[in-house]
């Protein structure tokens, strides 16, 4: 049965930045790329067009963004207009990092997850006001590293107050601007500024943003917001959680964020199919490894043979093929090849060999139908190497078209922007690097390699790298535009963190392994894939409102970029068009969740504020929704959500 669309490494080593000159656009004749071509609807006569077409239901998928009134809960600063682009050099990067994102270092505490507590203090302070950093001199920030924030974590067992919680948050969001000043922009797009070009460094990676002052997005707590009562939840949801647009099954549970105090159960240990809701354990688990700052390498070498080189995918979902890409701050392939180029001086490569053994295993997953992939565009077929996901107009996101081969066309991509034919390109696998060469030619002095021509690089010798916006980022840019891909991309993420295979089976026992370590509640939990695709996946609103939950504790500075990635009601990403009616009503910009959508499948689950101000979490999952009904399912969902934001 056709279904609705489900919405869907920081590494430290790395080398300081170096100006890289581009060659003059006709030092190197570039031939025109083969099949498969790009191009922003297939031919007629592809198997693109024949493919079938998915249904219309609404979809996951993000849907257009709403209009930001000024004063609005994410409205900012006007913004200048940008300067424009020297001749000769590609555009530059950019990497925009959430608002209240926050930089910190260490692994979780094992054993951390909140535990219900039989009472506390109800005090709630005001979260105080963000003072503006002073600006930085663009010549400091060509340079900037992501340096390590500590945060305090507080003594085992003790119990987490409203005012601790609070202040925690805010002490994130102030510290994330303080690391921005220098460092990168913070988002949304709405509260960017602008930079001049420059030239790309060694890394891929040119000069970052200024941060403008952000405004808030979830409202200021009260003085005084005291843990709801039970019995008022009672009251609240004993009608919405009824209605029959949710279907015969309906998990439900609200916690209190800052203790993960249960305050109303309904079903809440059920296994119950997540659809997207999925993407938050996939988050936890690799924010919880890998930390906010991690980057993804893509990576070019000299290849076995003069004249060859390897480029090695290095998981990464957002390699964009050129200046506009799919992705907010992704790497760059034509930076990429300026930086091959620079490393061979006047040798111009003859042959690009493309390696992809970084994963394992099917390229689909396990209860994935056949129109999830490829031509139906709710996810590229899983390989470790893609550019803009795989889509094949990177300006197209939601449900669109994907290659069905996204490594070649990544890699004859690359060949292009060498002069290499289409022709000349190859699956293998890339030599290893031989001792002492960690990088270009020029960088390290070695003279003639045995059995190589003069000046020709070793097999192995890294020519040039690029890295992906910090995890951070791109989490953000997943959960609030619901990316399959970029969701399965990660789960093999969390895969390599423990050391097994990138594949599908990998990445979900390695998701579940650590989800144990971090002592949340598996029980009924069942994965099969990282996006939560297939309707194969359980979960249970226990387990998701215990991860929120540990995700906003002041201890926990490594998940709190779970909480900043969260789509806002009436605002943003997939909630951008919902909480819209009535006009006025308690959960518009109250309410951040992570949406669920599958044919039969609605869910939602994330953070909101009650009316004294109390930051509770909750997840509402039904999986019996009658074919058909999708909208009046997710309205049902939005109407809990609305009724939990109202209780007093």
């Amino acid at each position: 049965m056709p279904r609705p669309s489900t919405g869907s490494g920081f590494d430290a080593r790395g080398s300081a930045d170096q100006t890289v000159p581009l060659p003059p656009a006709s030092a190197w004749q570039q031939p025109p790329r083969a099949t498969p071509p790009k191009q922003a609807s297939p031919p007629a006569g592809s198997p693109y067009a024949s493919a079938p077409t998915r249904p219309a239901p609404r979809t996951d998928q993000t849907r257009p963004q709403r209009a930001v009134p000024p004063g609005s809960p994410q409205s900012g600063p006007s913004l200048p207009a940008a300067p424009p682009v020297l001749p000769d050099e590609p555009d530059t990067q950019e990497i925009r990092t959430p608002p209240g994102a926050l930089y910190g270092t260490g692994r979780p505490q094992r054993g951390s997850a909140p535990v219900p507590a039989a009472g506390r203090s109800p005090v709630t302070p005001t979260v105080p006001p963000v003072v503006p950093p002073p600006a930085v001199p663009p010549a400091a920030i060509s340079s900037a590293t992501v340096p390590p924030v500590q945060v305090p974590v507080p003594a085992a067992g003790a119990l987490r107050s409203r005012r601790r919680l609070w202040l925690g948050l805010a002490a994130a969001l102030l510290v994330v601007i303080v690391i921005t000043t220098g460092l990168v922009a913070v988002g949304p797009s709405g509260l960017l500024g602008t930079r001049p070009a420059s030239s790309p460094s060694s890394a891929g990676q040119p000069p970052m943003l200024l941060a403008a002052p952000p405004s808030p997005v979830l409202p200021a707590a009260g003085s005084n917001a005291p843990i709801p009562l039970v019995s008022a939840l009672e009251a609240a949801l004993s009608g919405p959680v009824t209605n029959s647009d949710l279907g015969g099954h309906v998990a439900v549970r609200v916690a209190d964020a800052a203790t993960g105090q249960q305050l109303y159960a309904r079903d809440a240990t059920d296994p119950t199919t997540p659809a997207s809701t999925m993407k938050l354990v996939t988050s936890t688990a690799l924010l919880a490894l890998r930390g906010p700052q991690y980057q993804l390498q893509t990576r070019v070498v000299a290849g076995p043979e003069p004249g060859s080189v390897v480029i090695i995918g290095g998981g990464d979902p957002t390699l964009a093929a050129g200046p506009n890409g799919t992705y907010t701050g992704a790497a760059r392939l034509d930076i990429l090849a300026v930086l091959v180029k620079k490393a061979l001086g006047g040798t111009r490569p003859n042959k690009v060999i493309y390696d992809t053994s970084l994963f394992t295993g099917a390229d689909s997953g396990p209860g994935w139908e056949a129109t999830d992939v490829d031509a139906g565009g709710q996810s590229a077929r899983i390989t470790a190497l893609m550019t803009d996901g795989g889509r094949i107009d990177p300006t197209k996101t939601g449900d669109s078209p994907r290659y069905r081969h996204p490594d070649l066309a990544a890699a004859q991509d690359f060949a292009r922007l060498l002069g290499v034919p289409a022709s000349a390109v190859v699956a293998g696998t890339a030599p290893k690097s031989p001792a002492g060469t960690a990088g270009p030619p020029a960088a390290q002095g070695t003279g003639q390699p045995q059995g190589r021509a003069f000046g020709a690089p070793a097999p192995g010798t890294e020519l040039g790298v690029v890295k992906s916006p910090p995890l951070v980022s791109i989490l953000e840019q997943m959960l609030a535009n619901s990316d399959n891909t970029v969701a399965e991309l990660m789960s093999r993420q969390v895969a390599l963190a423990l050391g097994k295979p990138a594949s599908f089976a990998g990445g979900a026992a390695a998701v579940i392994q650590e989800l144990k370590a971090l002592d949340l509640p598996v029980g009924g939990v069942h994965i099969v894939d990282g996006s939560g695709l297939s309707h194969q996946n359980t979960l249970t609103p226990a387990l998701l409102t215990a991860a929120l939950s540990l995700a906003a504790q002041p201890g926990q500075p490594r998940l709190h970029s779970l909480f900043t990635g969260l789509p806002v009601a009436g605002y943003s990403g997939t909630l951008a068009d919902r909480f819209v009616s009535p006009s006025a009503n308690p959960g518009a910009g109250d309410v951040r969740a992570k949406t669920g959508t599958l044919t039969g499948v609605s869910s939602l689950a994330g953070y909101v504020v009650d009316a004294r101000g109390c930051l509770l979490v909750f997840a509402v999952m039904a999986d019996h929704v009658i074919p058909g009904g999708t909208a009046a399912a997710e309205q049902a969902l939005d109407q809990i959500a609305m009724a939990i934001a109202g209780v007093s």
